[in-house]
């Protein structure tokens, strides 16, 4: 703990000086931007999204090539699938998410959970989840891979609170796939709420907001219809 205030202290000391002299600064999100006031820095900042490559995020499977992947999922046609795609350490929170999925899936049983990638909390994470056969993991897979997992979910979930920029979830939105996500100031830029998706501040809001996606077809289809148009300012 002693080295992370140290680390905290030095970035919040050095920063400003490094960019003393720059005439502009741009933020990629606003999560930074503030991040970037509170260390005093004075330069015009003005917060400019990161230009990604999403044309691989664009790309749509078939109908029968997403029936495939579910079915080999273990997901049926009329499931919800629930997402994340994260590297599976402790800042993701994803053990927060499984217990929030718990709850939406007793009262929804034709719920399902899908965690992509693996992580050092990966073996932990699947204990949590191991009382609930709704909920399964990929494992690492190839990231060439990845894109195909989106498509298969129908909602991406996040409860992390640590990202910058919050990439994935962007990557979400280019496959069409709407979010619920724990409010975060990294992800204000393209999470448009009520647009492509929720932001959510408490456990109940994540469990009334998720159920009110499942109750109501013609908002998720408009909610995928934007999470795809919402990505391309970004390509």
């Amino acid at each position: 703990m002693k080295s992370k205030g140290l680390w905290k202290f030095l970035v919040k000391t050095f920063v400003p000086l490094f960019i003393k002299k720059a005439a502009y600064v741009t933020c990629p999100s606003e999560k930074l931007y503030d991040l970037l006031k509170g260390y005093g820095v004075k330069n015009p900042l003005e917060i400019v999204p990161v230009g990604l490559d999403l044309n691989v995020f664009f790309q749509r499977l078939t109908a029968e090539e997403r029936r495939n992947l579910r079915t080999e999922l273990k997901v049926n046609e009329d499931d919800t699938l629930f997402i994340s795609v994260c590297r599976l350490s402790k800042e993701k929170k994803v053990d927060e998410l499984i217990r929030l999925f718990n709850l939406i899936n007793e009262d929804k049983p034709k719920t399902k959970r899908l965690i992509v990638r693996g992580g050092e909390e990966e073996a932990n994470l699947r204990t949590i989840a191991s009382t609930n056969p709704a909920i399964s993991f990929t494992g690492r897979i190839p990231s060439s891979d990845i894109w195909k997992y989106y498509q298969a979910g129908d909602i991406m979930a996040s409860a992390s609170e640590s990202e910058t920029l919050g990439l994935t979830n962007v990557e979400a939105l280019a496959s069409g796939t709407p979010l619920i996500c724990k409010m975060d100031k990294a992800i204000t830029g393209y999470l448009k709420e009520g647009e492509n998706g929720f932001f959510v501040d408490s456990d109940d809001q994540f469990v009334e907001k998720a159920k009110k996606m499942l109750a109501d077809s013609a908002l998720m289809a408009d909610f995928k219809a934007n999470a795809e148009k919402s990505a391309y300012r970004f390509s």
